[in-house]
């Protein structure tokens, strides 16, 4: 049985996916989901699968796996670009070179999007059969929108395409430029403009700040998805585990990023296209530049008893996918206060405010952990600059410390967009 056969709504009204969701058949939803049936599509009630069903294990099967993560991303440098004086020219030229794909059909952008790149360079990539699937059906009901439900779909798809465009190659560069100039340029998606705060985490590291300073401009180097709710992206970043090699240095600090979009057609409020309504997604374009208004650095204490996983070094793989750059399962963290989590589910579902998590750290063998108190303010206490940075271990002390307390870095950055 093909995608467009478990798709179709029956005489009933509902998919085959609203049936089983409907009639608590766990198993029976979980193959649906496995073989890529769609979770947007609504029955004559006006309810998505999701909605029909009363069974919490079913519930769980419509989270993002574990790991998979789209509002995490593993380093600014996969993310941004930070270009010359010319920062606006060059970005307004990169958007005015995507008016030449407005000017054909979404029947011939898509088609050509298929065959010379989907079918080429993107073969191997995981459920690239569903993907085709959202292509073929923007074509057959000339709907754009379904390119956006193959972005947001849980296939290799869109990060594969934003490791493409943050990389640069030359291999289906103009291929892949059809995708990215029917989101960003078809009429379609005007109404869905979004102005306001959308939020993403990443991974950093010292180098990482070091360069992201207070007045540099940034231009998006692919498509950034971003949330609403910054408790979606505030938990998963202050979750991330501090990643330290054996020589006792901090590899990744967890950071939080608030964008302040001012522009029309930089970012897209996603949430009711997308494949996970409940993520609240706000997608932001390519080329879009940013101003670093802030980078707040707070360092939180952690209680004596605290223990974690110190990690060995790993090399970085430069065209690795975000959730393979240096990046570690969140075992060993204390579960923030205020979150419950859900059994199976990828969010974290706030209950109430949203308190200080902490990161636990155990010492390596034969060896301390030791941070530098370079500009780092102890207990919460925030300084916006790009400061501080990991020593070598300290003899004295057998934790990651500030003025011999014990605890972690958290970094949240604010970036407002420039005007046109």
């Amino acid at each position: 049985m093909n995608l467009e056969d478990i798709d179709q709504i029956q005489s009933n009204g509902s998919t085959a996916l609203h049936a089983a969701c409907y009639f608590n058949h766990l198993e029976i939803v979980r193959r649906l989901l496995e073989a890529g049936a769609s979770r947007a599509i609504k029955n004559k009630y006006g309810c998505i699968p999701y909605e029909e069903t009363t069974n919490p294990q079913i519930r769980a099967l419509f989270q993002r796996i574990p790991g998979n993560n789209r509002f995490i991303g593993a380093s600014g440098k996969i993310e941004w670009i930070i270009v010359t004086p010319y920062v606006k020219e060059t970005a307004r030229a990169e958007r005015h070179s995507l008016m030449f794909y407005a000017n054909h059909s979404l029947e011939e952008l898509v088609q050509r999007a298929t065959k010379f790149y989907l079918s080429t360079q993107l073969s191997s990539v995981d459920k690239i059969d569903q993907v085709k699937y959202f292509f073929q059906q923007a074509i057959e009901k000339g709907d754009a929108e379904y390119i956006v439900k193959a972005y947001t779909a849980e296939t290799g798809f869109y990060s594969r395409l934003n490791r493409d465009l943050a990389g640069g190659a030359e291999t289906g560069k103009h291929e892949r430029q059809f995708i990215v100039g029917i989101i960003t340029c078809h009429p379609a998606f005007d109404k869905y403009t979004y102005i306001g705060k959308a939020y993403r985490g990443l991974r950093m590291t010292q180098e990482d700040l070091d360069e992201y300073s207070v007045g540099s401009c940034l231009m998006t180097k692919s498509f950034l998805s971003t949330t609403k709710d910054h408790r979606i992206a505030e938990s998963f970043a202050r979750n991330t585990q501090v990643r330290i090699n054996r020589e006792g240095d901090v590899l990744k600090f967890p950071t939080f990023c608030t964008y302040i979009i001012k522009n029309k057609r930089t970012a897209l409020a996603i949430e009711n296209i997308s494949e996970y309504e409940d993520e609240k997604e706000v997608l932001i374009m390519p080329y879009a530049v940013f101003t670093i208004k802030a980078v707040d650095r707070t360092f939180h204490p952690i209680d004596h008893d605290a223990k974690s996983i110190v990690q060995n070094p790993a090399p970085t793989r430069r065209n690795a996918e975000p959730t393979d750059l240096n990046v570690q399962p969140a075992g060993g963290l204390a579960e923030p206060a205020g979150l419950k989590v859900q059994p199976a589910g990828r969010l974290a579902e706030p209950v109430d405010h949203l308190s200080e998590p902490t990161v636990r750290l155990a010492k390596p063998a034969g060896r301390n952990i030791g941070l530098a108190s370079r500009n780092i303010q102890p207990a919460a206490t925030r300084s916006t600059a790009v400061a501080g940075s990991v020593s070598r271990p300290d003899e004295r002390n057998n934790d990651l410390n500030v003025n011999n307390q014990r605890g972690t870095m958290y970094v949240a950055i604010t970036l407002e967009e420039c005007e046109p």
